[in-house]
């Protein structure tokens, strides 16, 4: 192996993912993940949200299950570049209760990385709520 090849290869990695070239890859096309927490009021709570500009794809969501103060009766509506992903579900049926294999409900959407997101909150009574969205 050349001396360069040598410089480009990080050790303890199998060949294939070992070079500079493919863990730049990995690092650029590897999920990403960006994480919420908010307050909500008693009624309707509205939040505009932003990705990074380099979202091309919406893998999924997950919710984190409220806290004990949070009313379970909380219902959620998601809609991204006016596409109605999912409308009045229960949160605490979208939270995640101990371990689930791939670790977010699976919600794949195309994104351009100047997309309109927005997730409303319905509840009877204030809380915090928590979630992240997993992209590409």
């Amino acid at each position: 192996m050349s001396e360069l090849k040598k410089m480009q290869r990080f050790k303890g990695l199998p060949d294939d993912l070992g070079s500079l070239k493919n863990m730049q890859s990995q690092a650029i096309n590897g999920k990403k993940n960006q994480g919420y927490i908010r307050n909500i009021q008693a009624g309707i709570t509205k939040y505009s949200l932003t990705l990074s500009g380099s979202a091309r794809q919406l893998l999924g969501i997950l919710f984190a299950p409220p806290e004990e103060a949070t009313p379970n009766n909380i219902q959620v509506t998601l809609t991204i570049n006016n596409d109605i992903i999912f409308r009045d579900s229960i949160y605490t049926l979208l939270s995640v209760q101990g371990r689930i294999i791939n670790e977010f409900y699976f919600y794949p959407r195309a994104l351009s990385g100047q997309d309109s997101i927005e997730i409303t909150f319905e509840s009877n009574a204030a809380g915090k709520v928590f979630w992240n969205f997993y992209y590409i």
